[in-house]
């Protein structure tokens, strides 16, 4: 061990690893770039199944490797040159591709050109949430109609594995998906701390499925939060900044102020200068112009379900949507 307790051996074997993940980007990147001379010198109808069989994939994913290749080298060319120094991976290049595919080109070099002060040191998960803030603001008017659309999308499916185990997807507009979630993680939490040794991650699971197939909410009702961040000046329709739906991450200012607009919200401004604190101040939205920089608190309650209906109705769908200020 050396000085500052770290080995040198171990200190060069990180090096070694990091050499090797910038040298594995840059052959990906050289992959792409021969792969779209390829599709480019074909030029028929059987490139994508022949791409296919060269790269070991499916068609569908040799599909998605050509038309992220042809973007590249059009109108990612920053995402392209990050690519090439090994900087990012060819899944972050594909993040860029994915969320400027709805745009313009123009406008997704705009996003290109910003997007890469972003890539230092974040995952592809946080580097996905920075890519769709930047595509909001690019074109907020498209962003929204996207959204819109892709909220009525609503579906579900099932796709069979090994041991006698299935996985099934849904896919719900965020708000219901993160009310669901955190309902079935309250109840799986409970009964962690009641002593059951199960993982919660099952226990969620089993919560959907008792609650499902009994059709009976048998832990009493659980109201479950969803917390969306959104500035008082794009609630009222002044602007259109993105708002935030916590768990989630940046949502289109038009599904903020839906959610918003339930009938069954109820709303108070808050003041809050950092995110870990919050005061109440006004039940309603001010009207003073001075306090457009605040932001609403919108608690979103179940309907009250009939007598008759009253015992089978139980499963909570209510949510809350809390929205502050965003430095």
């Amino acid at each position: 061990m050396t000085e500052s307790g770290v080995d040198r051996e171990d200190t060069a074997v990180a090096e070694a690893l990091r050499r090797c993940v910038t040298e594995t980007n840059q052959v990906h990147a050289r992959a792409l770039r021969l792969l779209a001379k390829f599709v480019e010198s074909e030029q028929d109808q059987g490139t994508p199944i022949e791409a296919a069989r060269i790269l070991g994939v499916t068609e569908r994913e040799a599909n998605r490797k050509i038309a992220l290749a042809q973007a590249l080298l059009s109108y990612l060319p920053k995402t392209l040159e990050a690519l090439d120094k090994g900087e990012i991976s060819e899944e972050k290049a594909m993040a860029v591709f994915t969320a400027t595919q709805c745009l313009t080109e123009p406008k997704a070099q705009e996003v290109d050109s910003v997007i890469v002060t972003k890539f230092p040191g974040r995952n592809l998960s946080t580097l996905r949430r920075a890519v769709n803030v930047v595509v909001a603001k690019a074109d907020a008017a498209a962003h929204a109609e996207r959204s819109r659309k892709a909220r009525t999308e609503s579906m579900m499916k099932i796709s069979h594995g090994a041991n006698g185990t299935s996985t099934l997807r849904v896919r719900l507009p965020a708000e219901e998906a993160m009310a669901l979630y955190s309902t079935c993680d309250r109840v799986a939490q409970d009964l962690k701390s009641q002593g059951d040794t199960r993982p919660v991650s099952q226990l969620r699971a089993q919560t959907l499925v008792t609650r499902c197939l009994d059709g009976e909410d048998r832990d009493g009702v659980v109201k479950a939060d969803v917390l969306v961040h959104i500035d008082q000046s794009t609630l009222e329709g002044e602007r259109d900044d993105p708002a935030h739906l916590v768990g989630y991450g940046p949502i289109a200012a038009a599904v903020g102020r839906e959610i918003s607009a339930s009938p069954h919200a109820t709303q108070r401004t808050t003041a809050d200068p950092r995110p870990s604190t919050e005061r109440v101040l006004h039940r309603r939205t001010p009207a003073n112009p001075q306090e457009t920089g605040r932001s609403a608190r919108i608690r979103l309650h179940p309907p009250v379900p009939s007598q008759r209906n009253r015992s089978s109705s139980n499963s909570p769908r209510g949510t809350a949507a809390d929205s502050r200020n965003r430095p």
